[in-house]
Parts: C-alpha cells; sequence; structure tokens
C-alpha cells in the first residue's frame, strides 16, 4: 500500500486503500458508509445487498 506523509511526518493509507483493505476482509458484515467512505464503496463492494450507505449524517450521532 502506498503511504501519504502527513505534516507531522506520520504515515497513513489513502481513503481508498482503507475501504479496498475492510472489503479483502469482509464476509457477510454489514457496512454502514458514511462521509469519505461513500465516496468509494459502492465501487469497491462485493456484497450491496449488505451495504447501508449514510449521507447527511455528519454531527447527527
Amino acid at each position: 500500500m502506498a503511504t501519504i506523509k502527513t505534516e507531522k511526518g506520520s504515515d497513513m493509507i489513502s481513503a481508498i486503500e482503507a475501504i479496498n483493505a475492510i472489503n479483502d476482509v469482509r464476509s457477510s458484515e454489514v457496512v454502514v458508509a458514511t462521509m469519505t467512505a461513500n465516496r468509494y464503496w459502492e465501487s469497491v463492494s462485493n456484497n450491496q445487498e449488505m451495504d447501508l450507505p449514510v449521507f447527511g449524517a455528519m454531527g447527527k450521532a
């Protein structure tokens, strides 16, 4: 996986790489995707019947 240098010098993976990593180990779990994950999850998911995208929920918890 490619890493991104942050201002503080730590390494992190991109959002799409994180989502791919989650999808790689997912079996029949429900995924509740919010915010950034919603940009990518539908194109990555291999089990869309178990996906629950949530839009407009920032600050609603």
